[in-house]
């Protein structure tokens, strides 16, 4: 049973306002780690939402790891602070 990993799981994809699934099939892939702790920042939730649009666009998350890791997508966008 995987209760704290779940329940992580499912505040990503709240949080992004994506699937829970998406954020199951980027952990699967490894996209990103499971998140065992609470209160997720903003960096993760936009890197989420990211990937989701991606995958929207029709880029299957395999692809998208395959990409990322080649350097042809970037999420270092996603790690710089924002204003607010």
């Amino acid at each position: 049973m995987r209760p704290r990993v779940s329940s992580s799981l499912r505040e990503v994809a709240e949080r992004a306002n994506v699937p829970e699934r998406l954020v199951r099939r980027l952990v699967e892939v490894g996209a990103r780690s499971p998140v065992r702790r609470p209160g997720l920042g903003p960096r993760e939730v936009r890197r989420v939402r990211l990937l989701d649009a991606w995958a929207a666009a029709g880029l299957s998350v395999e692809r998208i790891v395959e990409l990322v890791d080649r350097g042809a997508l970037s999420l270092s966008t996603m790690t710089a602070p924002t204003a607010v």
